[in-house]
C-alpha cells in the first residue's frame, strides 16, 4: 500500500511474510513482517521490522475501506507493536491520513523522545476514496498470501514442524 503527495512525501508498506514462521503461540504465529519506504522532509530511508499482525492487517484494511466511505466510527487505529499508527484527518477540503512512526519505523539516526510519543508523522492530506480502497484491496491480497493462522494444539504442531 501507498501514500504520496506532491511535494514528494511518500509512505510504502509490504508485508513480507510472517515474523516467525514455526511460532507456536497464536500471537507470535500471526505477527507480520512489514518494509517501509519513506520519502519525506525528515529523510529518506527504509524499515523492516515485525510489525501488525495477519488480524490487525485485517482490521487496518476495514478501517481504511471504512474512511473511504464516510462510515469510519474510529479516529485513529494503533497496534500491538506500537511502530505505526494510522489517523484520520478531517479537513474543510475532505478526509486526510496521519500515520505515525515510531520504534523499528523510524531510521536509526532519527531518536524519539520515548516510545509511544508520536513525536514523528508523516501527513497525506486530501488521501481521495480510490487511494484507500486501494491500500485495502492491497492489504487483503497481501493476506491472501499469509492469512491467519489457527491455534494449533501442541500435536498438530508438532507434525506440522515433523517433530511428530
Amino acid at each position: 500500500m501507498q501514500f504520496k503527495t506532491c511535494d514528494g512525501t511518500r509512505f510504502q508498506l509490504k508485508i513480507m511474510g510472517y515474523a516467525e514462521p514455526y511460532a507456536r503461540s497464536y500471537g507470535r504465529a500471526n505477527l507480520l513482517r512489514q518494509k517501509i519506504t519513506v520519502n519525506s522532509a525528515y529523510g529518506s530511508w527504509l524499515a523492516e521490522f515485525p510489525g501488525f499482525t495477519t488480524y490487525e492487517a485485517g482490521w487496518l484494511a476495514d478501517w481504511l475501506e471504512q474512511v473511504a466511505s464516510g462510515s469510519a466510527i474510529r479516529q485513529r487505529l494503533d497496534f500491538l507493536e506500537p511502530s505505526l499508527a494510522f489517523t484520520l484527518l478531517d479537513l474543510p477540503a475532505g478526509h486526510g491520513l496521519r500515520i505515525y512512526l515510531e520504534g523499528q519505523a523510524r531510521p536509526g539516526w532519527m531518536y524519539g523522545r520515548s516510545g509511544g510519543t508520536h513525536d514523528t508523522w508523516l501527513d497525506f492530506p486530501l488521501v481521495t476514496h480510490d487511494e484507500l480502497f486501494q491500500a485495502a484491496i492491497e492489504l487483503r491480497k497481501a493476506l491472501l498470501k499469509f492469512p491467519e493462522r489457527k491455534r494449533q494444539t501442541r500435536l498438530q504442531l508438532h507434525k506440522a514442524l515433523n517433530l511428530w
